[in-house]
């Protein structure tokens, strides 16, 4: 029986002495350095590399949603201002126009909220875009490939509150199309915003599309096209509502008004001539 303890024991002996020499009786590590100056010597490396690390590498990259709003804007403003739209900084292609809506119009004006996911950088308890501090009541500069403006910062958060969103049947027509984008829309077709389908396509009717012709008297006739159609289509979208108005996309919904629709990489726009 002693000799299978033995080996066992012998081992965990040696191990114990081996081991009482990584700190000695003065508190030293491996009997050259002191415990206490280890530590200090970690930390001050710690930091270097913490410091070093920001100088090559710069603040922290973080995706951050804010809601933002724009008082007052004339036409020319909204009617550039799309869901989807990228936010021009440098080379960065990442921020991105994520909804927009309408809380009040003012004859030609209108004033807006939008939702945007910008790509930011957080240095310490700071958030920046580019070199804009982002910051409650801030306004910032921001540019789409088709409009710059100046909005109000009015929150961080992932939706744009205070709006009912519920899903309405619209007639559009889209007009003297080119044959094959009237048979590239596909019934069942989506448009999504951020993987959230936003409109699809429930039906379509096309039919040739008209223009007026005159003849050598003089007279006028209305014929059909040779070439171009006409497609009538029924749209389920996504829609807000705001202050009793209703919204696609940042575009008002009303019979006769234009809504423009992105169905599976084909943009078409038409005019409601119905709202269900």
């Amino acid at each position: 029986m002693k000799n299978y303890l033995k080996a066992p024991f012998c081992v965990y002996i040696k191990m114990a002495r081996t081991n009482s020499h990584l700190i000695d009786s003065k508190g030293r590590l491996f009997g050259k350095i002191n415990v206490i100056d280890a530590l200090v010597f970690l930390f001050i490396i710690l930091v270097v590399v913490a410091g070093l690390r920001f100088a090559f590498f710069g603040p922290e990259p973080q995706m951050t949603m804010v809601k933002l709003e724009l008082k007052n804007q004339p036409d020319y403003i909204y009617d550039n201002l799309h869901v989807g739209d990228i936010l021009l900084l440098n080379d960065n292609n990442n921020s991105m126009i994520v909804d927009i809506a309408v809380t009040s119009k003012k004859g030609s004006e209108r004033d807006l909220l939008i939702l945007a996911d910008l790509d930011a950088e957080v240095d310490d308890v700071k958030i920046f875009f580019g070199n804009q501090e982002l910051k409650v009541g801030k306004t910032i500069k921001l540019a789409t490939p088709f409009v710059e403006f100046v909005p109000t910062i009015v929150s961080f958060g992932n939706d744009l509150g205070e709006i009912t969103t519920d899903n309405k049947i619209v007639t559009v027509l889209f007009e003297n199309v080119k044959p094959w984008i009237a048979d590239s829309l596909i019934v069942g077709a989506k448009q999504e915003v951020q993987g959230d389908v936003v409109a699809s396509l429930l039906s379509k009717d096309i039919t040739p599309a008209k223009m007026v012709v005159q003849s050598e008297a003089g007279d006028v006739f209305l014929r059909d096209h040779p070439l171009n159609k006409d497609v009538r289509a029924t749209v389920e979208i996504s829609s807000q509502n705001m202050n009793n108005y209703n919204y696609f996309q940042g575009s008002e919904v009303f019979v006769g008004g234009s809504l423009t629709f992105y169905f599976d990489g084909l943009t078409v726009s038409g005019h409601v001539i119905n709202l269900e």
